[in-house]
C-alpha cells in the first residue's frame, strides 16, 4: 500500500467503473435501437432513390406541359399535378424517416463520443504500459537468471501476484478492457449499426493488439 495513495486508488477505480458504465451503456443501446437505425437508414436510402425518380418525372412532365399544345394541356397538366403530388409525398417521408433517425441517433451523440473515445484511449494506454513493464522484466529476468521457465513464472507473478493495489488495478483494468474489447469486435461484425465509440473501441483494441503482439515477437 505505501506505493500508491487512496486518492490514486479511488481516481483509477472511478475511471475504469466510468469506462465500463459509458461503454455499457453504449452496448445496450445499440442492442435495443441499433436494428431500428439501422432498418430506418435502409428505408432512407430506398426513398432517397426514390425520390430523385420522382423528380426526374416531375421535372419531365413539367417540360412536357410548358411545351404543349393547347389540346393536349389538359392531359398533360393532370399529369404534372399527378407528378407533384407523388413528389411532395415522397419528400415528406424522406423528411420524416430523416428526422427519425437523427432523433435516434441524437442517443449516441453529444459529449459521450467524446468521453467515451477518451476513456478508450486511456484504459489501453494503461493496458499498452502494463504490457511494457512485463516484456522489460521478462528480459532482465532471461539476461539474469539464465533460465526461460523461471523467468515466465515470474512475469506471469507479475499478473497473478495480487499483494498490491498497483497489481490488482492494473489486472482489473486488462481484464475489464479486454473483455469490452471482445465485445466491441462482436458488434463491430456482427451488429446492423454500430456507433462511432463502438467503431473507436474495437479499432483502438485492434492496433493495441497488433502492437502487443508485434512487440512479443520484436
Amino acid at each position: 500500500m505505501k506505493d500508491i495513495g487512496w486518492v490514486n486508488i479511488i481516481a483509477a477505480i472511478f475511471v475504469i467503473v466510468l469506462f465500463v458504465c459509458v461503454f455499457g451503456w453504449g452496448f445496450w443501446l445499440t442492442w435495443t435501437i441499433g436494428p431500428d437505425i439501422a432498418a430506418k437508414q435502409q428505408a432512407a436510402k430506398n426513398v432517397e432513390r426514390d425520390r430523385k425518380d420522382a423528380t426526374r418525372r416531375f421535372e419531365d412532365a413539367k417540360a412536357a406541359l410548358e411545351k404543349a399544345e393547347d389540346s393536349d394541356r389538359d392531359s398533360l397538366k393532370r399529369d404534372f399535378e399527378l407528378r407533384r403530388t407523388e413528389l411532395e409525398a415522397v419528400n415528406r417521408k424522406a423528411d420524416e424517416l430523416s428526422e427519425s433517425v437523427a432523433a435516434l441517433m441524437e442517443r449516441f451523440s453529444g459529449n459521450w463520443h467524446s468521453v467515451a473515445t477518451l476513456l478508450a484511449g486511456f484504459v489501453a494506454s494503461v493496458v499498452a504500459a502494463r504490457h511494457g513493464q512485463v516484456l522489460e522484466s521478462q528480459a532482465i529476468l532471461k539476461s539474469a537468471v539464465g533460465s526461460p521457465r523461471r523467468a515466465l513464472m515470474a512475469v506471469c507473478s507479475l499478473f497473478t501476484d495480487l499483494t498490491s493495489w498497483r497489481t490488482r488495478l492494473n489486472v482489473l483494468y486488462a481484464s475489464v478492457y479486454f473483455a469490452f474489447a471482445l465485445v466491441a469486435f462482436v458488434f463491430w461484425l456482427c451488429a446492423p449499426f454500430r456507433p462511432e465509440m463502438i467503431n473507436n473501441l474495437a479499432s483502438i483494441s485492434l492496433a493495441l493488439g497488433i502492437a502487443m503482439a508485434k512487440s512479443v515477437f520484436d
